[in-house]
């Protein structure tokens, strides 16, 4: 019988992993919203927003959830 266990490296390391991709993300939605980037609210995901709404609400609704993302990605960064 094999017992897989994660050190505490290893848990590091992909908690780390996981921050890089939260803050890259938020500041993406972040950056596309301040630079109201077309490519970005062009794509299907983006137009179901933008459709339902004008695009200054849906630039204003992807730049808070940038934010959140980044806040999250520093919140569980480990120390």
């Amino acid at each position: 019988m094999l017992i897989l266990t994660a050190t505490s490296t290893t848990i590091t390391i992909a908690t780390c992993v996981l921050c890089v991709m939260f803050a890259l993300g938020g500041a993406l939605a972040l950056w596309a919203s301040i630079t109201n980037a077309d490519w970005f609210f062009a794509t299907s995901s983006a137009r179901s927003i933008t459709n339902t709404f004008k695009r200054t609400p849906a630039r204003i609704f992807y730049g808070i959830c940038g934010a959140l993302i980044m806040a999250a990605a520093v919140a569980i960064f480990p120390l």
